[in-house]
C-alpha cells in the first residue's frame, strides 16, 4: 500500500498468496477507500494498517477502481 501526503491509500502490489479470483479484482493504483466497513480516506498510514491487520480470518475491502489507459493500436502511418 502506498499513502499519499494528503493520506490517500492506493495499492501498489498484490501478493502472489492471495487468492487468484481477488488477484483479478485487485489491481495495483486501485485506491483503498473502506476496509471493513470503516471510511480510511484521510486516516494516518498506522491507523489504516491496524485497521488491515485486525481481522486477519477475513477482511472487506471497498476500492475505488483506477482505469488504466488502453494503449490505441499501432497501424501505418
Amino acid at each position: 500500500i502506498h499513502t499519499t501526503s494528503n493520506c490517500q491509500h492506493f495499492v501498489s502490489q498484490v501478493d502472489t498468496q492471495v487468492p487468484t479470483d481477488s488477484r483479478l479484482q485487485i489491481q495495483p493504483g486501485d485506491e483503498v477507500v473502506q476496509i471493513n466497513e470503516q471510511v480510511v480516506v484521510g486516516w494516518p498510514r498506522k491507523n489504516m494498517v491496524r485497521e488491515l491487520l485486525r481481522e486477519p480470518a477475513g477482511l472487506s475491502l471497498v476500492l475505488k477502481k483506477i482505469p488504466i489507459p488502453e494503449t490505441p493500436p499501432q497501424g501505418p502511418i
